[in-house]
């Protein structure tokens, strides 16, 4: 969701109480979010994007991934990065850190995550599906811990191809600028605006998802509850990336194109024939760069047979995602099932 810096964010509200939810703290001092939907299969960690928290993949039962992941009994963990969603502040109610940036969530939130599904589960081996920055936070977590961990990787509208940038990826380059002199961007009365009108105007909806693609409720509801405070330290890393055109660490030290390069598990990349925020040849260099001898490019649109040429934000809560995109999902996971 890399535009929404364009139109501001807002604070999530969504329910972080009950058994299958877990507040779970980071070895340097922050919170991670875990949502659990229970099935007798192997684990699945998803992992939401930029601005985004998990309910971007649960914006409600009809819409949640997890309802198709369970039915094929896969058990479901949905992750809240650090500062997104019920991680946006700690139990003791103080915020993390605005620093904040892919790095830390690859190396650090990801880790943690995968080491508590082992130790709940017992099963030493996760699939991992993130959409967007999920994908790219994949990336960290290969390049610092490796491949030993996770059975299989799904990523959904995830850019790797930052050269030669479209005009809108300038425009968020000059936005990520501005805003990363604030510690975080907290704008709820924007979204909450959003929410109020059919449509935004100058086609802003455009952006994030195609027309049509989701119904007036489900889109009151993504703008009320999908978003969460962009950090300071992500719209560095960002512009950063936008600056040198690929895939790096913070620090420019790290180029996760490699991690890339290693990766020989099996993987699935799904990009969006009508993505406005990664357009699909923008993603699917993470397909052509993995070293996999079993991986998959799908790009959803109507010329491969799927209802509509799908957009950012459809490809995981649409009104066609449960049907088209989370049984695709599904029925690839199930065939590439691990040994307990």
């Amino acid at each position: 969701m890399l535009f929404l810096l364009t139109l501001g964010v807002v604070w999530a509200h969504t329910d972080c109480s009950g058994p299958n939810h877990f507040s779970i703290p980071t070895p340097d001092g922050d919170e991670i979010g875990l949502h659990r939907h229970v099935a007798p299969g192997p684990p699945i960690l998803v992992v939401h994007g930029i601005s985004s928290n998990h309910r971007c993949w649960d914006l409600n039962e009809e819409r949640s991934i997890a309802t198709t992941l369970t039915a094929h009994d896969l058990d479901t963990w949905f992750l809240d990065l650090r500062g997104h969603g019920c991680a946006e502040r700690k139990k003791d109610g103080s915020r993390p850190t605005t620093n904040r940036n892919f790095d830390m969530y690859g190396t650090i939130d990801v880790h943690t995550a995968i080491q508590f599904i082992q130790a709940e589960t017992g099963f030493s081996q996760v699939a991992y599906i993130g959409h967007s920055m999920g994908g790219h936070v994949a990336t960290a977590y290969l390049a610092e811990h490796g491949n030993e961990a996770v059975y299989a990787l799904v990523v959904v509208g995830s850019p790797v191809d930052f050269g030669d940038l479209e005009f809108r990826f300038k425009v968020g380059r000059v936005g990520a600028f501005w805003g990363s002199g604030l510690p975080t961007l907290p704008s709820p009365w924007a979204a909450n605006q959003a929410a109020r009108f059919n449509r935004l105007p100058f086609s802003l909806d455009e952006l994030f998802f195609a027309e049509d693609s989701l119904d007036s409720e489900s889109r009151k509801e993504m703008y009320r509850t999908v978003v969460s405070p962009m950090s300071r330290g992500e719209l560095r890393h960002y512009r950063h990336i936008l600056r040198e055109g690929e895939l790096i660490s913070h620090d420019g030290q790290r180029r996760y194109h490699d991690a890339l390069v290693d990766f020989d598990k099996p993987l699935l990349v799904i990009g969006g024939a009508g993505d406005r925020v990664a357009p699909a040849p923008r993603v699917k260099p993470y397909f052509d760069l993995a070293s996999s001898t079993d991986k998959t490019w799908v790009e959803a649109g109507t010329s491969q047979g799927f209802g509509h040429n799908y957009g950012h934000l459809d490809l995981t809560l649409g009104n066609d995602a449960p049907k088209e995109i989370h049984t695709l999902i599904a029925e690839w996971l199930i065939e590439r099932e691990p040994d307990h």
